[in-house]
């Protein structure tokens, strides 16, 4: 039912769409197991955080701009995002309300903020319990919360303003408060991110690379060694952005035995040979080194 992207589009109508939705979730109704009870928790927590405010130069020149206004409203973007920076300038720090639910054997976590996909799969991936799901704009509008590495790629979920003001290390922030709410409410440990090696990754391993990095971690900069040789773990620089298979897929890539990978936009990283050399490679999707290449 899910368009695939890789696939020609298919020409479905608002109708069909809606008949098929319907329809799954008939079938899923139909199995449904009633019961007399269930266990129900939650957990509420709250984060304070910073928001980006302008730094002198970039306050001076809001200042400016907004006065230059007079009393009509804001029209272009830099006399939008003038007034923007000095609403930031103003509120200086806000505190979210984070709220972790448990109903039977499905979580859910609230936030109130607007998440990328990827941020969604890193609570979803590590829920305690397998049914999970998100609710965000919850308890309050704080603005997109872009992952950290996005801020450097830019785009107008990072540009400073109430709808996304909030400090550039908010996302993993808010996803670490979220996690252990989601332990306390489901009764139970976070489940790991890293899935066992497929067969392409048990083959490459069996060849004795110098270093090999599956790039699975949920936070960047980091990217380990997967063979335990902490001496190559690497840091991946500026440039670099993760995306992360939705459950359903990586099911799928487990069973064809191709093992998750996480792809990397165009970018570097950077760790330490051996012989204690820095090394520099520049990244795709999944990497192997056998030689590693040496600046």
């Amino acid at each position: 039912m899910w368009r695939d992207y890789a696939k020609p589009a298919k020409n479905v109508s608002m109708t069909q769409y809606a008949e098929e939705v319907a329809g799954r979730a008939a079938e899923a109704l139909a199995k449904v197991k009633y019961v007399n009870h269930v266990p129900l928790n939650v957990v509420e927590t709250h984060l304070p955080l910073h928001y980006r405010t302008p730094d002198g130069d970039r306050l001076a020149w809001a200042r400016q701009v907004v006065a230059s206004l007079g009393n009509r409203l804001p029209q272009s973007k830099p006399e939008i995002y003038a007034k923007e920076a000095l609403h930031l300038h103003e509120k200086q720090r806000t505190e979210l309300i984070l709220q972790a639910w448990r109903i039977g054997d499905l979580t859910v976590a609230a936030f109130p903020n607007e998440v990328f996909a990827l941020t969604g799969l890193k609570l979803k991936s590590q829920a305690p319990l397998k049914a999970h799901f998100n609710i965000s704009l919850a308890n309050g509008a704080e603005g997109y919360i872009p992952p950290p590495e996005q801020h450097f790629l830019g785009g107008y979920t990072t540009w400073p303003a109430r709808t996304a003001g909030l400090e550039v290390q908010a996302e993993p922030r808010i996803v670490e408060k979220l996690l252990g709410a989601l332990e306390q409410a489901g009764g139970g440990k976070r489940r790991s991110m890293k899935h066992p090696a497929g067969t392409y990754a048990k083959a490459v391993l069996a060849a004795g690379p110098v270093g090999y990095w599956r790039m699975e971690e949920a936070q960047l900069p980091d990217a380990r060694e997967e063979q335990g040789k902490v001496e190559l773990d690497a840091t991946m620089e500026n440039g670099v952005a993760s995306i992360y298979p939705a459950p359903r897929e990586r099911d799928s890539q487990r069973e064809r035995s191709t093992g998750p990978s996480t792809s990397r936009a165009d970018g570097c990283g950077r760790c330490c040979h051996p012989c204690r050399r820095p090394t520099r490679w520049r990244c795709g999707s999944g990497m192997v080194c056998r030689t590693m290449p040496a600046l």
